[in-house]
């Protein structure tokens, strides 16, 4: 279990915004990531949050597709639908050896707030493996995807956490 600071410590330096004048404005999306519901909110003045892994992934996720742009609500909306595909992805990210990847199109972007995402198709959210995701770019790249390296972000991520706990 981690503390909020902690927990702001760590996102912060894994995306770079350790320094003061990036800070406030770093604190600020997580605050905003709290108030719309992507991770765990304050239980009320006075009282301690204690995160999970699982919420500083989650949290590391989202950072990841906000620095590529994308808006807090459609990250939460595409969070709420693959959580338990993101979150299998972060747990078998350290074994096999190999990578593991969260491919998607981005064309969710385009789909209304009120609307369902597809999470019957697979030309749009998969976990796939380096050498997988090389032998079928095509499927998923087309015209346009994203790509977030899941290892190397649960990598990063452990190592600021367990420098920031000791």
């Amino acid at each position: 279990m981690y503390t909020y600071a902690q927990v702001e410590e760590a996102l912060a330096k894994l995306n770079g915004a350790h320094s003061d004048p990036r800070r406030g404005a770093f604190r600020a999306r997580l605050q905003h990531y709290r108030r719309i519901g992507l991770v765990q909110e304050s239980p009320g003045k006075g009282k301690r949050v204690a995160y999970t892994i699982a919420h500083v992934q989650i949290w590391a996720f989202s950072l990841c597709l906000a620095q590529i742009g994308i808006d807090p609500t459609a990250i939460k909306k595409l969070v709420d639908g693959f959580k338990p595909k993101i979150m299998a992805a972060f747990q078998d990210a350290g074994r096999g050896g190999e990578d593991l990847y969260v491919v998607f199109n981005p064309w969710f972007l385009t789909i209304p707030v009120d609307e369902e995402l597809p999470l019957h198709r697979p030309d749009f959210f998969e976990i796939v493996s380096a050498s997988r995701f090389k032998e079928h770019s095509d499927f998923w790249i087309g015209r346009i995807c994203c790509v977030v390296n899941i290892s190397d972000l649960q990598r990063k991520l452990e190592s600021d956490l367990q420098a920031i706990a000791a």
